[in-house]
């Protein structure tokens, strides 16, 4: 029997991984290569790279190419961007976490390094195209996306299938791991008294629910299989007789529910 997980703070995070919804400004007929410092690059003026910080030890420049992009209408362009829907494989930046020989690649990238960053299978659930500003250049996407996707690598490869080259302008997260933007809240100021958590169960509605009686609460906080009907799904929201998350279960064929993640475990 494997022994479930127990967590005594309920505020943890949970490791439920689900779609990231993303808003994206993307720029055809650009070639923008940067080097990140823990803030965010956006490109202001053609021919400039601005809001990068000196880093010492970098001694590499790094130009904004601009070529004249070719005329497209809008369908011509959606129709570009379907190679980007569903199931694709997609080659991470330069400019990234993933490891390469032991080592961060944008580690590598900041010494002027060049890697073969092999592609990976993610999905693009869904790919709108919001805005086209053919005069500039410029689209605007709306994705909603596995997690591992790279934003940045779906503005290089469109703008290599269409000729042109592309970068990422602007990206903001709008949804993650079942959290929408207007729920977020400012980070308080200094000795402000901190917003309320948000609760977890918002972001599981997806997944079935199983409500406990008083007496089924024993029984799951001591690690012991509860009764659970037939259904879609292996992960199932455990909830306490008062409403609160008391954890996470995983559904067996016997109809049973194996305790997971333990919230207030006993023992």
């Amino acid at each position: 029997m494997q022994t479930p997980r127990r967590i005594n703070d309920p505020a943890n995070s949970l490791a439920v991984v689900v779609a990231v919804v993303l808003s994206a400004l993307l720029l055809l007929g650009q070639a923008l290569f940067i080097v990140p410092a823990g803030k965010v690059a956006v490109v202001t003026t053609l021919g400039k790279v601005s809001g990068l910080p000196r880093q010492p030890g970098l001694n590499i420049k790094l130009p904004l190419v601009q070529q004249a992009w070719p005329a497209l209408s809008q369908a011509e362009l959606n129709s570009s961007l379907e190679a980007f829907r569903g199931v694709i494989e997609q080659r991470p930046p330069q400019v990234s976490a993933v490891h390469v020989d032991g080592e961060r690649a944008h580690a590598r990238a900041r010494r002027g390094e060049a890697m073969d960053l092999p592609p990976r299978a993610v999905t693009v659930h869904r790919l709108e195209l919001l805005d086209w500003n053919a005069a500039l250049g410029q689209l605007s996407i709306e994705v909603h996306c596995s997690a591992g996707t790279y934003i940045r690598s779906i503005a290089r490869d469109l703008g290599d299938r269409i000729g042109c080259g592309g970068c990422l302008a602007f990206l903001r997260r709008t949804q993650a791991l079942g959290f929408h933007a207007h729920q977020a809240h400012p980070l308080p100021e200094r000795d402000a008294v901190p917003p309320d958590p948000l609760s977890p169960l918002l972001a599981l509605g997806a997944l079935p629910q199983r409500d406990l009686s008083e007496a089924e609460q024993i029984d799951w906080r001591c690690g012991r299989r509860i009764a659970m009907d037939p259904g879609p799904g292996e992960a199932v929201v455990v909830c306490n007789a008062d409403g609160s998350m008391a954890g996470i279960g995983h559904r067996e064929s016997e109809g049973l529910l194996r305790p997971k993640v333990v919230f207030d475990a006993a023992g």
